[in-house]
């Protein structure tokens, strides 16, 4: 949102400049998710034409209970456990 972009157009944009992924695969639930993804995909295309830069290491996720996908179900549980209560 600070380079006048979407979230979307951004974590796509985040793709389209690691020169590690040759591809990227995508899913929709319907015809408006598509054009969505359509749409953000251009933004994205646009924005790195224009030469827009993103500080990556900002958005960095620090939490080692969030990247680990082995702890994903406790962290779940957890928050289940503290709306039931």
């Amino acid at each position: 949102e600070e380079a006048g972009i979407s979230r979307l157009a951004g974590c796509l944009m985040f793709l389209l400049q690691n020169r590690c992924i040759d591809f990227i695969v995508v899913g929709a639930q319907n015809a408006l998710q598509l054009e969505e993804l359509i749409m953000s995909y251009a933004q994205a295309q646009e924005a790195l034409e224009k030469g827009i830069n993103m500080d990556w290491p900002l958005y960095a996720v620090k939490n080692p209970e969030l990247v680990s996908p082995v702890s994903w179900l406790k962290f779940q549980n957890d928050t289940i456990a503290k709306r039931s209560t």
